[in-house]
């Protein structure tokens, strides 16, 4: 029975036949490879085995003469040979189950055909490759476009923390005479021009100080300006500090999943190469070289992508951590300069006896400055925002039904006042009355509740749940359906095998996780995960022999070895668990021998 088919969601260009679930201990049969043909009779059904894993047991052909492995003539007819005397008859229920009739379609055909197959998935494969590049380019491109965004915004607050320090050490030099004083007032005002707009209110505050007052005192207390220029220097050293720190993580980040697409994007190429040389060596009549199997370059690609998706998920949550402590910083530099100006026009003042009034309505100015908002409309200007919606809805004065953690609406009771205007669970608090929401919902609940009780009309201001930092947009991951068609394709069997081995006159049995390739190939790896095997097979020169006097269970595959000094013949002996493993096991092998033969081993 075939496996069922992928759902329509995914692109109908590509075959959508998945590759059937494989277990540990037991042999699946890729369903490309079933022979044509073949029936079930009352001998030949479904067996199970101890996990209830069904196979198929070939048919027996009628009217033949017994002899399971009849000899191939290269165009793909039997013929009946006789056994050597050196060989001895099997047990009849072996020889029943494996006395299966060869394939009709010539061994090197079924190849070939299925070699067309795996070419045409790749080129299909590679349209969606492209797709997936050109994806992958546009994203980084605006990945980096918004982190450059992100470092011009942290160098602006730095250099405005550095010309305040400077302009302070200035200022302090300038208070020998008033005409010094008032000769800073046009460098005030270029002060923190490259901030955001709530910024440079608080920066000009200083300027329309100087301008209206008109006169200078000869001397200032010098502790007006020392502790605001050690802090102004402080805060920008620990900026300059943090921009270095993210640009060198987003420049590893970065330049690692760089290499690692390029790595993937050459192993693809490799793999497309690899299997474009096997159906070149197939049509031109030559042997492939076991190592050369496409399979193996497959496997390395494979495992490149996965490697892949997992540095782009590290990407993600790294950047979504700088996000956080850039916010963190850039709230604590707000409320800091903004101290450290409440500080210096506070002692102004009172050197300032007759400027009281002016230096009043300057304290009022930086007080009233949104700092908050400013941050906010930064992320919408700078491009830090993806779909923000918002909507501005009026409460009355009394209870609203909504709970909150932080700014997030977390839940709306039914029949309540925000349930009747629409609220809706995962919205967020920007704005309360035209101000900035605070960050924690124990601040949000004290300015409701000081509304409330003053009687006044409340709007608050939402962010819809569509709201959110680009930075929480997972990288595009590549697809990977063109893997799962193509895993199905290159296997033809797989499954777990003991192979015998002897050192020192000692035989020990090794357990080896063992995989027949589509090419005809049979590899033998030390694991499920290992990439390189431990030895291959080119079962188009070998000769299949069954070895009871070793292990009921056991059989030999007598490979034909090409070296620098001539041919010759090499043993491998493996055995199975079951005696219906063995069958599974012997009948696939035959399907790929051209020149061999099958008997039973004489044991040394």
């Amino acid at each position: 029975t075939p496996p069922p088919p992928i759902p329509s969601s995914k692109p109908p260009s590509l075959p959508t036949t998945l590759p059937p679930s494989r277990r540990e201990s037991k042999l699946m049969v890729a369903p490309h490879m079933l022979q044509r043909g073949n029936t079930v009779n009352d001998m030949d059904k479904f067996t199970e085995s101890d996990d209830a894993v069904p196979r198929l047991a070939p048919r027996i052909p009628e009217g033949g003469d017994g002899n399971p492995f009849p000899m191939d003539d290269g165009e793909g007819a039997a013929e009946k040979k006789t056994t050597d005397n050196s060989l001895q008859k099997p047990s009849s229920n072996i020889e029943r189950k494996l006395a299966s009739p060869r394939a009709k379609e010539p061994s090197d055909a079924r190849i070939r055909r299925q070699m067309s197959k795996v070419l045409g998935t790749i080129d299909i494969s590679d349209k969606g490759m492209a797709s997936d590049l050109a994806k992958e380019e546009k994203y980084w491109e605006h990945q980096e476009m918004a982190f450059q965004s992100l470092v011009s915004r942290v160098g602006a607050g730095q250099k405005t923390l550095l010309d305040l320090a400077s302009l302070l050490q200035k200022q302090k030099k300038a208070c020998i005479t008033a005409g010094k004083y008032l000769s800073l007032q046009g460098q005030w005002a270029e002060l923190g021009k490259d901030d955001g707009l709530g910024m440079r209110s608080v920066c000009n505050v200083q300027n329309q100080l100087i301008t209206g007052i008109g006169e200078y005192f000869e001397a200032m207390q010098p502790n007006l300006f020392e502790k605001p220029i050690a802090e102004a220097q402080k805060q920008a050293k620990e900026i300059g500090v943090f921009v270095a720190r993210i640009q060198k993580t987003n420049a590893k980040l970065t330049g690692t999943i760089k290499k690692q697409r390029d790595l993937t994007n050459r192993n693809w190429l490799a793999y497309k190469s690899a299997s474009a040389k096997r159906h070149k060596s197939f049509e031109s009549g030559k042997d492939m070289r076991p190592c050369d199997d496409p399979y193996l370059a497959f496997e390395v690609y494979k495992r490149q992508v996965i490697a892949l998706h997992k540095q782009q998920a590290s990407y993600n949550s790294t950047m979504g951590q700088i996000m956080a402590e850039f916010e963190t910083k850039e709230c604590q530099r707000a409320r800091s300069l903004r101290s450290l100006m409440l500080t210096i026009v506070s002692t102004q003042k009172a050197f300032f006896e007759n400027a009281a009034l002016i230096c009043t309505q300057a304290i009022g100015r930086l007080s009233s400055v949104d700092l908050e908002s400013d941050l906010l409309r930064f992320r919408h200007e700078g491009g830090l925002i993806h779909n923000p919606h918002t909507a501005e809805i009026d409460f009355k004065p009394k209870s609203m039904g909504m709970d909150f953690k932080n700014n997030r609406i977390t839940q709306v009771k039914p029949g309540s006042q925000a349930h009747k205007l629409g609220i809706q669970p995962g919205w967020r608090i920007l704005s309360i009355n035209a101000k900035a929401a605070p960050a924690s919902h124990q601040d949000i609940a004290k300015v409701l509740a000081s509304l409330k009780k003053a009687g006044k009309p409340i709007k608050i201001r939402f962010g819809k749940k569509t709201m959110g930092m680009i930075f929480d947009q997972p990288p595009p991951t590549r697809s990977t359906q063109h893997i799962q068609i193509l895993s199905n394709a290159e296997l033809a069997t797989v499954g777990d095998l003991s192979r015998m081995s002897k050192t020192m006159g000692f035989t020990s049995w090794t357990k080896m996780y063992c995989v027949i390739t589509c090419s005809g190939v049979l590899h033998v790896l030390n694991g499920r995960d290992a990439t390189s095997p431990h030895s291959s097979i080119q079962l188009h020169q070998s000769i299949l022999r069954l070895a009871p006097k070793i292990d009921p269970f056991a059989f030999e595959i007598e490979e034909t070895t090409q070296g620098f000094f001539g041919g010759g013949q090499k043993s491998h002996i493996f055995r199975t668990k079951t005696e219906s493993a063995l069958v599974d096991w012997v009948v696939e092998i035959k399907k790929f021998l051209r020149h061999g033969k099958t008997g039973i081993k004489e044991t040394k």
